[in-house]
Parts: C-alpha cells; structure tokens; sequence
C-alpha cells in the first residue's frame, strides 16, 4: 500500500511538473503563436479575395508541403479556414464532404481527397478536414 502510494505521488509530481513546464512554455510563446495565426488568417482572406475555395485548398496544400511541425500545419489551416470563409462560394464545394463529428467517415474521406488531388503531401489529410469542419458550419446554420 505504500509503494502504491509513492508511485502515484510521482506520477502527481511529474505531471505537475509537465503542467509547469508548459505554462512557462506558453507564457514565452503563446503571444507569438497568436500573432503568426492571425497572420495566417489575414494571409487566407487576402488571397480569397480573388480565388474559388477549390484554389485555397490548393494554396493550403502548397503552404503545408514542408511543414513539420504541428504549429505549421495549424498555420495551413487557419488560412485554409479563413480563405474558406472569405472565397467566392462553389455551389458544389460540400457536395460528399462527410459531417465534422462523423471521425472514421471524415477519415476516409480526406485520405481519399488527398489521393483525387495527387498529393504526396504527408500534411494532405490533416489540413483538409478543415474542409469538413467548414461544410459542417454551414448545414448547421442551415438547419439553426
């Protein structure tokens, strides 16, 4: 029962110590990784301005060929989110995109996109499921 009680004692510490260590983390970056989202999200409207959402799917995917990292994908979203919103409207562009919440669906889905648009980009899957989360919002403010 002691030896019980020690390992849970430091496993509390360790994720205490995690907790910290990423508080301290954010507090020296978190200004800086907002400024850069933002700035992805005025990059996406500015280049909406003369572009189809079809286009800011391919200028998402040629932002995000070399990302490695999960704030650069984040980033690809973001444009590839505000670029979406700011576009000029396809009729057809959520034609068979699977609902946000439906997972294994909007899986196989984007893996699938990817394959219909020859991408060999690692980053395809993750950045166009923004493509589900913004078909989403828009049959539920249909339905609201």
């Amino acid at each position: 029962m002691k030896t019980l009680g020690i390992v849970v004692g430091i496993i509390f510490l360790l994720l205490l110590l995690i907790a910290a260590a990423g508080y301290v983390w954010w507090q020296s970056n978190g200004d800086e990784l907002m400024q850069s989202g933002r700035q992805a999200m005025q990059e996406g409207r500015a280049f909406a301005a003369d572009a189809s959402q079809n286009e800011c799917v391919e200028r998402a995917l040629l932002h995000s060929q070399d990302c490695s990292s999960i704030v650069c994908q984040t980033k690809a979203r973001l444009f590839l989110q505000a670029c979406l919103n700011t576009a000029e409207k396809d009729s057809y562009f959520c034609d068979d995109v699977p609902g946000r919440w439906d997972i294994m669906e909007t899986v196989n889905w984007s893996l699938k996109l990817c394959t219909d648009l020859q991408q060999n980009n690692a980053n395809c899957p993750t950045i166009v499921t923004s493509i589900s989360e913004y078909c989403s919002g828009k049959s539920e403010a249909r339905t609201q």
